[in-house]
């Protein structure tokens, strides 16, 4: 019976080493075309609010729930996938690039004219299908 507790017990620690590296690497790729797919709706909105709101997803998609800009009231689309494209981005071209755009995202937010945020989203929306 001790040895079985023991082999319980090992393959049990063996797990966590499997799991705890599989949950800690995060998906930018996914959070980068969640973000892409927000700013697309963003193009679609039919009213300035549902604009902002879909960048919103999109920037809170990019920095992450800790990170400059991010919007708690307005979802998050990408909450469990990591920690924000941004910060899992696995090299500095990526992360400089993915910083670029979630700046153009918050001017976007500032904007208060419909056909100009839904230009600048679809920018916003293209430049994402370029991050790899």
């Amino acid at each position: 019976m001790r040895n079985l507790q023991k082999v319980v017990l090992g393959l049990a620690c063996a797990g966590l080493f499997v799991i705890v590296p599989m949950t800690a690497n995060a998906d930018m790729a996914k959070e980068v075309a969640t973000a892409a797919d927000h700013a697309k709706l963003s193009t679609q909105a039919p009213t300035l609010e549902v604009a902002h709101l879909h960048l919103n997803h999109t920037l809170n998609c990019l920095v992450g729930a800790k990170g400059h800009g991010y919007n708690a009231k307005a979802g998050d689309p990408c909450s469990g996938m990591g920690k924000g494209a941004i910060n899992d981005a696995k090299n500095a071209k990526s992360k400089g690039m993915l910083k670029r755009i979630a700046a153009r995202v918050k001017a976007a937010l500032h904007n208060k004219h419909l056909a100009s945020v839904k230009k600048l989203a679809g920018k916003i929306e293209a430049d994402l299908a370029k991050i790899k």
